[in-house]
């Protein structure tokens, strides 16, 4: 798929409805990373997902019944075995 943006006065565009359903972006709120490799100047558009997606994702390897992990450093350090 190629499309042509626009770009206006304030160096701004617009993402064609095709591209944001392509890339199954929300109609408005959502977010995506604008990488740029240097050497080919080929700009690449990758969409963040949601944390709803991410928490979906990562549900589907913890047992039912697991309690919530609120403190991160505190689990690495009493569960560490180096």
């Amino acid at each position: 798929m190629v499309k042509m943006l626009t770009i206006t006065k304030k160096g701004q565009t617009t993402i064609p409805v095709e591209v944001r359903q392509f890339m199954g972006l929300p109609a408005e709120g959502g977010s995506i990373v604008l990488s740029i490799d240097p050497e080919t100047n080929v700009c690449t558009l990758h969409p963040v997902p949601s944390f709803e997606a991410i928490s979906a994702y990562a549900s589907q390897f913890i047992p039912p019944g697991t309690p919530p992990l609120l403190n991160v450093r505190q689990y690495i350090n009493e569960n560490r075995t180096w």
